[in-house]
């Protein structure tokens, strides 16, 4: 399996349109309210995730988009948008020094979180679009007909329409039904 499904064709534009969302989401989500930016934040890892996971074979490769969408999102939000919000003076950040135990706790709490949750979301995209995605045309069946040889197989001679054997070599050309 490993990573090369990541990066299929339709994939690669699932992945980015899924990641705009989550970061979009969550951007507004921390603009508009910082009480809950975290809940805005996993909303668009989730969404993301649904949009990224769409267009799988597999259930398990659309949670891995939806994954990866909570994992990219999570590192342009801290090393990118936040900062950037910050210079703008957009948002704010708590006095409170917290301790290195306490960040990394944190931060491996919120990588786990939008992990799972763009996992959940990719699995439930592909679950989503199953009812969507092209189904399989049946192939006519065969209707059942008695075939009405006009020749014999055997000799090549002409059959009347109500033949069971050839006149001329005595083959068997037709079942008889019992009625």
């Amino acid at each position: 399996m490993g990573i090369p499904y990541l990066f299929e064709r339709r994939g690669n534009v699932s992945l980015i349109v899924g990641l705009l969302v989550s970061v979009t989401i969550g951007t507004l989500a921390l603009i508009i309210a910082e009480d809950i930016a975290d809940i805005g934040i996993a909303l668009g890892a989730f969404l993301g995730g649904l949009i990224a996971g769409r267009f799988t074979v597999k259930p398990l490769n659309g949670g891995s988009r939806g994954a990866a969408v909570g994992v990219l999102s999570l590192l342009l939000y801290y090393f990118f948008i936040v900062p950037a919000l910050y210079m703008a003076r957009l948002i704010t950040i708590p006095e409170v020094e917290p301790s290195t135990l306490e960040l990394i706790v944190a931060w491996i709490v919120t990588i786990l979180e939008l992990v799972g949750v763009g996992f959940v979301g990719g699995v439930a995209g592909y679950y989503t679009t199953i009812g969507v995605k092209p189904a399989m045309k049946p192939t006519p069946e065969a209707k059942p007909t008695i075939p009405s040889l006009s020749r014999c197989p055997r000799c090549g001679a002409s059959l009347p329409v109500d033949a069971i054997y050839c006149p001329q070599c005595g083959f068997k050309v037709r079942e008889v039904r019992p009625v």
